[in-house]
């Protein structure tokens, strides 16, 4: 199984960078360029959204990781 990173500035003011691994469906190489299909938009805003819900203790609200 082959996982790219996916990087989300959380705030800039927290100067902090949060990845998550993101499950890759298709690689595609025509001609020297690649093409990566993964997990759909969708499925990684919602990861997104369980991290940052544990990070914030449920709060799930980017301004209490600034607190």
């Amino acid at each position: 199984m082959l996982f790219i990173r996916a990087y989300f500035v959380v705030k800039e003011s927290l100067g902090r960078l949060t990845t998550l691994d993101v499950e890759v469906k298709d690689v595609d190489v025509t001609d020297g360029v690649w093409t990566i299909q993964a997990q759909s938009e969708y499925s990684i805003v919602n990861e997104f959204r369980a991290w940052l819900e544990k990070a914030t203790d449920g709060k799930g609200s980017i301004e209490e990781l600034a607190s």
